[in-house]
């Protein structure tokens, strides 16, 4: 029988006029037997906790099977419960944990923000946190980004076995690439695809330009196979082609792991960062090897004129896309997690410099983020070092701490161990640029600090801007000058 938490009589809000609508929040990430039985448990001790309250009404149990909880978007239930809350109908939400509400620290604090605007509590049964007795969000966000790290876990792990099926050979396709079909695992030729893929080759050796060549094949009305958001075909692009034309798949022969995902669940080009693996003649060709080289080095003499640089230079200093400021290539997009780029403003007074979504900038209507005042990030980041500061005699030892018996747990897991490592080491770095930055009287940017202590940042325009560090932790600052 499920017992109720003693904590919960004194913590949870009392209302003497009314009885406090209570809504529980319930989730599992996979829909095994035994995952479910969990989400079942879990349904049940909060149904039974919420009756033995005489001054609680049950508001709705909200239960979510075999969804992730590293973004809130495409978890419905979770959405019908902020949707009854800002329809007033909720009070109070029960969950058991801070993973289970959310592993994305973003959208733990975002939600809790928003329910609190609403006046409804959260109650996380595990962590005994109420925040409705909240004096400060900090607790809230060092949990949150213990969660996330969690869920990071998980993902390496993921990682991990996929790499062990790249280097034994046994990986199988989930989906084939255009021109192929999967047949029990095993990629076959399209009669259908395949022709395309030669005109596609023959057109480039005939001297044509990608954008030239997705022109025509959509005069033609030639199906790409794709869909767009809306659920209507796709076009074909250039950068498709690009693709297509740049992919050994053709060739019957495999590179495998060209990409990945980083700690922030955001798909990354290989650039070396990870091993790759190379398998030859896989499955059935569609182009020869000399007839892909050659298309390979038309591709790329073209982009040579144009002044392209190649996308393996790109990160060599010197290069036009080489950084230029210590935020160059680590300001990300709050609405649409695209890369921000800096604009410079000249005016009587000087320069201002502001950073824009690239997706924004090339449509508008695709994403609705404006401009954000350099500056207005620069502060953000000095007032998370002035707290990190005032709190770092009980904050950063207590999560070096936590990170050695990390550590000293996964001793036996190499992965992981060197993971544990990293964020000790970078902990440590954190730590010393918080205590420089305290017996500090430059007035300047710490552009060091910056440098060696943030993986990226995300940005949401007026709002806030979330600072993703290396050792782990995850920090939100509001901006208190919007975008212009």
């Amino acid at each position: 029988m499920n017992t109720v938490n003693p904590n919960v009589q004194t913590l949870l809000p009392v209302r003497s006029d009314l009885p406090v609508r209570a809504a529980a929040y319930c989730r599992v990430s996979t829909g095994h037997e035994e995952q479910e039985g969990s989400l079942r448990n879990q349904a049940a001790h909060f149904s039974e906790l919420i009756r033995s309250r005489p001054d609680w009404t049950e508001a709705g149990i909200y239960q979510e099977s075999a969804v992730s909880g590293t973004k809130k978007a495409g978890r419905p239930e979770l959405m019908r419960l902020l949707a009854d809350c800002r329809e007033g109908k909720i009070d109070l939400v029960l969950t058991k944990s801070i993973s289970r509400f959310a592993r994305s620290t973003i959208d733990c604090l975002e939600m809790i923000r928003c329910l609190k605007e609403l006046g409804v509590t959260v109650y996380f049964e595990k962590e005994h946190l109420d925040t409705g007795s909240m004096e400060s969000e900090l607790l809230l966000t060092l949990l949150a980004s213990f969660a996330e790290e969690e869920s990071r876990s998980i993902s390496r792990n993921t990682a991990w076995a996929k790499r062990n099926q790249f280097e034994t050979g046994s990986y199988r396709f989930s989906k084939a690439p255009y021109g192929y079909c999967l047949i029990g695992g095993t990629l076959e030729i399209d009669p259908a695809e395949a022709p395309v893929v030669k005109r596609i080759f023959r057109a480039v050796l005939a001297g044509k330009g990608t954008p030239l060549i997705a022109r025509d094949l959509n005069v033609r009305g030639i199906p790409t196979g794709t869909r767009k958001r809306d659920g209507s075909p796709g076009s074909w692009t250039s950068s498709m082609l690009l693709g297509l034309l740049g992919n050994t798949v053709y060739t019957g022969d495999l590179i495998l792991q060209k990409t990945f995902r980083d700690e922030h669940f955001h798909r990354q080009y290989n650039y070396g960062e990870l091993p790759r693996y190379y398998i030859a003649d896989h499955h059935a060709s569609i182009i020869d090897r000399e007839t892909f080289a050659l298309a390979g080095m038309a591709v790329r003499q073209r982009g040579l004129e144009k002044g392209n640089v190649p996308p393996s230079h790109r990160r060599l200093n010197g290069s036009p896309h080489s950084r230029r400021s210590s935020f160059s290539g680590r300001l990300r997009c709050g609405i649409c997690s695209s890369p921000m780029i800096r604009i410079t403003q000249t005016r009587k007074d000087g320069k201002a410099y502001h950073w824009a979504c690239r997706t924004h900038l090339r449509d508008r209507k695709a994403c609705p983020m404006t401009r954000e005042r350099e500056e207005s990030v620069r502060n953000a980041f000095r007032t998370m070092l002035r707290k990190l500061a005032y709190l770092e005699p009980v904050l950063l030892p207590f999560y070096q701490r936590r990170l050695k018996a990390e550590l000293a747990a996964k001793n036996a897991s190499r992965p992981a161990t060197r993971r544990a490592m990293s964020l000790l080491r970078a902990a440590g770095v954190l730590r010393k640029h918080v205590l420089e930055y305290r017996n500090s009287s430059d007035p300047a940017f710490p552009e060091t600090a910056f440098a060696e202590t943030v993986d990226h940042a995300v940005i949401r325009t007026g709002q806030s801007v979330t600072f993703h560090l290396l050792c782990g932790l995850t920090l939100t600052e509001p901006l208190y000058e919007g975008g212009a």
